[in-house]
């Protein structure tokens, strides 16, 4: 999400979960209505749903109240343990198999200069 997402959950004290990845049959059994969906011209996987669910989870915290994102944790404990990841894992470098948000566009064109 963006900046202005982030700041808008803070500033409302809420928080935005994120659905496990692997559950989608663990939540379809957990609905028990839908009550309405708007934005259907994103596409149903974008659009915005609104349901009464019953015992839904396990889901994780990925903004908090406060605007700590998850994905700014992991991803800068991830940079900072790479190279040592990397070493631990017999794994070069330059294989570039790590996903680094900020780099997809270039890992993007350097596929293209590959094939």
């Amino acid at each position: 999400m963006g900046t202005r997402a982030v700041e808008t959950i803070r500033d409302l004290c809420g928080f935005f979960l994120n659905a496990t990845g692997g559950c989608g049959a663990l939540y379809a059994g957990q609905v028990e209505e839908v009550i309405d969906v708007f934005w259907t011209d994103l596409g149903m996987p974008e659009a915005i749903w609104v349901l009464r669910v019953k015992d839904i989870g396990p889901l994780v915290v990925g903004i908090d109240s406060n605007g700590n994102r998850l994905i700014d944790d992991v991803s800068g404990t991830m940079r900072t343990n790479l190279a040592s990841i990397y070493e631990q894992s017999g794994i070069a470098p330059d294989q570039d198999l790590a996903y680094l948000p900020k780099r997809v566009a270039a890992k993007a064109s350097r596929r293209k200069d590959r094939e």
